[in-house]
């Protein structure tokens, strides 16, 4: 589109490209800039063209009004957010500068655009005591879980254990479950498996007398299921 009065030879991709370039640029410097203007990007481009004639020519105020407000008002909008939202529900991110800069004498106008930001605090503090407590919650079922295994683990090498006994087989109809004539220590701990078992799977296993029938906790309850 050809303006009158305005040189049409920077209405080129080429251009457009360099003064959004430029723009991107002077907010990545400038992050805490608040909205930028006209005359904030004018300025930037004569800096960079100081620096780097090659690459960056001088854009004056003309050629940013006419082609690169449309960059300077996409880089001014406020910043879109999934912050702590589901996957389809998104945060508009107020620009605080900007807010305070437009309405700093307007009170009334000023909390009605920082209030979503207040709503969304609270929502995100509300979202981390939740997180917490359901972090507590499986931590426990987590425990609870590990001291159920360790409880089969142990009914199961004493089940093994009274497996070994002709009394409970005929008994209980137990079926031998192991062979431990391999191994000494094997054969010392599973004829004193209850004590074994409460000292730390066998570290003091030369401790402790041998006690082969002695009905254990674990073959009293597998007695109970089997009424």
């Amino acid at each position: 589109m050809k303006t009158a009065g305005r040189p049409t030879k920077y209405n080129t991709p080429e251009t457009l490209s360099k003064l959004k370039h430029l723009v991107e640029m002077y907010k990545e410097e400038n992050p805490f800039c608040g909205i930028i203007r006209v005359a904030d990007m004018v300025r930037f481009s004569k800096h960079k063209n100081e620096l780097d004639n090659a690459n960056y020519p001088f854009y004056n105020k003309d050629v940013w009004r006419t082609y690169g407000i449309p960059f300077i008002d996409e880089v001014n909008q406020p910043m879109s957010s999934n912050l702590l939202s589901d996957a389809t529900q998104n945060y508009n991110i107020p620009n605080v500068t900007d807010i305070v800069q437009r309405h700093g004498k307007n009170q009334i106008r000023l909390i009605e655009h920082l209030r979503p930001l207040e709503m969304m605090l609270h929502e995100s503090l509300s979202k981390e005591l939740q997180l917490r407590q359901e972090k507590s919650d499986l931590q426990s079922t987590i425990k609870s879980l590990r001291e159920t295994i360790l409880f089969y683990e142990q009914y199961v090498l004493q089940m093994a254990h009274h497996s070994l006994s002709q009394e409970y087989q005929e008994k209980y109809g137990l079926i031998n479950q192991i062979s431990i004539n391999t191994n000494a220590r094997n054969q010392n701990a599973m004829k004193n498996l209850d004590a074994w078992l409460n000292s730390s799977f066998g570290e003091n296993e030369n401790n402790v007398h041998q006690q082969p029938n002695k009905e254990s906790r674990g073959l009293a309850l597998w007695k109970e299921k089997k009424r």
